[in-house]
């Protein structure tokens, strides 16, 4: 996204013997976090947008929710933000939420990504018509917030998760690079009118796949991961075969929705846009009628079980939730995404003993009591607990989130 070659930390911290070196990443907003003993011999700050470091007089503060949309949401600067309160010491405000950055970064991300998306998110909220670059902007400042979000958490959690990461890690690599999709409805009443959840999970920020994100009375439920639209436009795929990873090209054949689990919401207005960049520069694009020539997928709507292509969208008719149901609602769909694209990645990443996968009994828990608390305040109505339309093949291959 942001054309920047890092600098990144090539010596080991002395006395560690680590896999990998770990990143440290600077909370803002006079918060007092005492790091981790597994981060205390890292004394140079990482840049929340490119994961190089910081050095001198580079450094300035990053908002993974911008101050921007702390005004719009109603001037939410100043208050809490429960979602990101750590302890009681460390409850932070929506302005304190910051990382250290480069000037350069800083400077790059407002003019390339950050500018060109606050007419989108303002007239998404508004309920007007977005054509669908103003779409693409949109998912592109989505991509920003997760990434920047997860790592706004690993702060706060006083880095007490050990992740290694990679570029793609990073905003300036990561927005746009694969595959997003977005649901998307309001809600009737309650507060706050600005939140994101759930950062701080250990779920997410080993999978950092899916957020909800709240403005005002609009509920964006966000995920992107490698492959994740896969089968729903018949696009490529890592499998493994005889203990080797290897490359599947796609049918190019639709599926009727995402083709490997159904909305829980399906009233919500559902947008997808696969997206193969990172796969073009590596010599596997599909010929898939989704994509563009540069491996940048078209908007989809999935209209009923039809997938169809949007030059451009109205949000004046989104459908509206009871607020306690629409929460409980946005919470599922989130930990299923995680939880499915736990399960992709499996091959691609390790062991079962490994680190993506040991969250996920407390996910599936997560699940099922948010389930049973949409079925009570659905007067009972019981809904199934699988949310697979068909058996889940692991996928190896790829990469799309930090070693642990």
């Amino acid at each position: 996204m942001i054309d920047t070659t890092p600098l990144v930390e090539v010596a080991r911290p002395a006395g560690e013997n680590l896999q990998f070196i770990p990143r440290r990443f600077q909370a803002g907003g006079r918060l007092q976090i005492a790091d981790s003993v597994g981060i205390q011999n890292t004394f140079i700050s990482t840049c929340v947008l490119c994961g190089g470091v910081i050095v001198g007089e580079e450094a300035t503060l990053e908002h993974p929710l911008p101050q921007w949309l702390h005004k719009y949401a109603g001037d939410m600067g100043d208050r809490k933000a429960s979602a990101f309160r750590v302890s009681e010491t460390i409850q932070p405000t929506w302005r304190q939420l910051s990382l250290s950055s480069h000037k350069e970064c800083n400077r790059l991300f407002a003019r390339k990504l950050e500018d060109p998306s606050i007419t989108a998110i303002k007239a998404m909220v508004e309920g007007r018509r977005l054509t669908w670059t103003q779409l693409d902007a949109a998912f592109d400042w989505l991509d920003k917030i997760k990434s920047a979000s997860a790592h706004m958490a690993i702060a706060l959690r006083s880095h007490n998760l050990r992740l290694g990461y990679e570029d793609i890690s990073f905003p300036n690599k990561r927005v746009g690079a694969f595959d997003r999709l977005a649901l998307i409805y309001r809600l009737s009443e309650g507060t706050p009118p600005l939140d994101l959840w759930d950062c701080l999970n250990d779920g997410f920020l080993t999978t950092p796949t899916a957020i909800t994100l709240r403005v005002k009375d609009l509920v964006i439920v966000y995920a992107s991961n490698n492959y994740l639209l896969s089968a729903a436009f018949g696009l490529g795929s890592y499998l493994m075969q005889n203990n080797s990873a290897t490359y599947i090209p796609g049918t190019g054949t639709f599926a009727p929705g995402f083709g490997t689990r159904f909305c829980r919401i399906p009233p919500a207005k559902i947008l997808a846009q696969p997206m193969r960049r990172q796969h073009q520069k590596e010599g596997l694009l599909d010929n898939n009628p989704a994509l563009q020539e540069n491996g940048d997928g078209r908007v989809y709507e999935l209209v009923g079980s039809r997938w169809t292509r949007v030059r451009g969208c109205d949000f004046s008719a989104l459908p509206r939730l009871n607020s306690r149901l629409g929460y409980a609602l946005a919470a599922l769909e989130t930990v299923e995404w995680i939880i499915l694209s736990k399960e992709q990645d499996y091959g691609r990443y390790g062991t079962p003993e490994s680190f993506f996968l040991k969250s996920l009994p407390v996910l599936q828990n997560e699940k099922r009591g948010l389930i049973e608390l949409v079925s009570t305040l659905r007067g009972g109505l019981t809904m199934p607990e699988s949310d697979r339309i068909t058996d889940l093949t692991f996928n190896p291959g790829g990469r799309d989130a930090p070693r642990a």
